[in-house]
């Protein structure tokens, strides 16, 4: 059984590890789902986690039983995962074609070639957008294509402060029709987050994947691999199906240049990053990697004390009554970020740049000329200290105004 299993103190969490796999232990299953489980938790816990699907699928396969009620809801839920992930594979199709059209490269992130490569089918992974690697240089050209498909911004940004918006992003988000969700990225984290991803060689060493009856390029092996490592670690692996993604990959990668791997890794100041990664899907899974290049990773001492931080929160945050919104705190996932960071300067970096960078919710405050964007900055800093409060204090407050 793995390590982790012991940690996962809530019945509801050791039911959803034991079915979070493709081919899972149906007798462990089987164990776990005749125990004493508030099933609605259940049910909403999976939800959020993303594993609906696998949830459903391995009940199901393990002859499980639960109760009619919550049956009829995880079937519901997962009709509409289903529908959802056909309606965005359609919706990605059709925006590569367009920009390929238009000149424009683009490599899925995530999403559809995801669910396929890993998966084998695109109903048992959901997702909720279409993410859309560019290059930096076709950033225009993507968004006339965006909005000849019928897409609006998400934000309106003050041309005053276009370029410095775009200096510290990394992404553009457009949504049609107010269901659809198309988001373009030129590298695979915000600058604030201190990472050097070397996403330009990404497109040298892209691939195929085969979606449909279409054809579209991918991330190769290596870059994929860092790119999931990546994406859990800014969530802080708040929803299990990101560390089941990395669970599967690694099951398939008997060819990875793990050397290679370790020297990108510590090139990037990424080690500490993907040595918790590593820990936390082998004690969770029990998936490793039998490899000598990384024996340094498995051997970084904050690693496991980082992946039981993560466990605690999936334990926490069951024991709600309301498990529609399990998200941490930007607090909690903004102080374990920079514990994954390998040294003072990196901690300092992000930390000064996570203060200063001027997101949507300031935009949307007020629209400054540019001489006073340093305005945007003070009102960063408020809304920072303002979500940061502990609710007791903020609600002390909110009553104190009424």
């Amino acid at each position: 059984m793995p390590l982790m299993a012991a940690q996962a103190n809530r019945p509801e969490l050791q039911l959803l590890l034991a079915c979070a796999r493709l081919s899972p232990d149906f007798a462990r299953v089987q164990d776990c789902a005749s125990g004493n489980l508030d099933w609605r938790k259940v049910v909403g816990a999976a939800e959020y986690h993303g594993l609906t699907p696998l949830l459903l699928k391995n009940l199901l396969a393990a002859d499980a039983r639960l109760p009619e009620q919550q049956m009829k809801q995880l079937e519901q839920n997962n009709a509409r995962t289903v529908r959802q992930n056909l309606l965005l594979t359609s919706e990605l199709l059709r925006a590569v074609s367009y920009l390929s059209e238009a000149g424009v490269e683009a490599v899925p992130l995530k999403g559809p070639a995801l669910a396929t490569r890993i998966y084998g089918d695109i109903g048992l992974r959901p997702f909720s957008d279409i993410d859309l690697l560019i290059r930096p240089e076709q950033i225009a050209a993507a968004e006339a294509v965006a909005l000849k498909l019928g897409y609006e911004p998400e934000i309106s940004i003050p041309a005053a402060h276009r370029d410095r918006w775009l200096k510290q992003q990394c992404e553009l988000t457009f949504r049609r029709a107010g269901v659809s969700r198309l988001e373009f990225h030129w590298d695979i984290s915000h600058p604030h987050f201190a990472l050097g991803t070397g996403v330009d060689d990404f497109w040298s060493r892209s691939r195929t994947v085969q979606i449909g009856d279409s054809k579209l390029s991918d991330l190769s092996e290596q870059d994929l691999l860092f790119t999931l490592i990546v994406h859990g670690t800014r969530h802080g692996w708040s929803r299990l199906m990101w560390l089941v993604d990395l669970a599967e990959l690694l099951g398939s990668l008997p060819h990875i240049n793990w050397k290679l791997s370790a020297a990108n890794a510590e090139k990037r100041g990424a080690a500490r990053m993907i040595a918790t990664a590593l820990v936390l899907v082998r004690k969770v899974f029990d998936v490793s990697i039998e490899d000598g290049e990384m024996e340094s990773a498995y051997a970084d001492a904050a690693a496991p004390k980082l992946a039981n931080a993560v466990v605690e929160h999936w334990n926490q945050s069951l024991a709600r009554d309301d498990t529609s919104d399990l998200e941490p705190s930007p607090m909690w996932r903004h102080r374990w970020i920079m514990q994954t960071r390998e040294n003072r300067e990196q901690r300092w970096t992000y930390a000064l740049r996570v203060m200063s960078m001027v997101g949507e919710e300031e935009f949307g405050a007020a629209r400054l000329p540019g001489a006073m964007s340093p305005l945007y900055k003070a009102m960063r800093f408020w809304n920072i200290f303002r979500k940061a409060r502990p609710k007791t204090m903020a609600a002390t407050s909110a009553q104190g105004k009424s």
